[in-house]
């Protein structure tokens, strides 16, 4: 830290949130990426959410991407008590 003072540069960008270093993170992923975030054993699992309107996604080319924030919004979705309350 006091490097960065003394020499005139700033320190590193963390995240507001958590102080990580978010930014190195990509905005857009693909099927793979989602399913390796989410832990699921299949791309199969991920396009599932896709076509049933759980998991926002959209095409360029012939290519799925889906938006970093598609994924916050599905899993803050999965943890809302509107949600629990349905799959009970």
């Amino acid at each position: 830290m006091f490097a960065y003072m003394t020499n005139g540069t700033s320190p590193p960008v963390g995240c507001r949130t958590c102080g990580h270093h978010c930014a190195d993170a990509p905005l857009v992923l693909d099927v793979p990426d989602v399913q390796r975030l989410l832990k699921l054993k299949s791309r199969r699992s991920v396009e599932k959410l896709i076509h049933s309107g759980k998991l926002k996604s959209y095409l360029v080319g012939r290519l799925r991407r889906i938006d970093i924030q598609a994924v916050h919004d599905f899993l803050a979705e999965a943890e809302s008590p509107e949600s629990r309350a349905a799959a009970s």
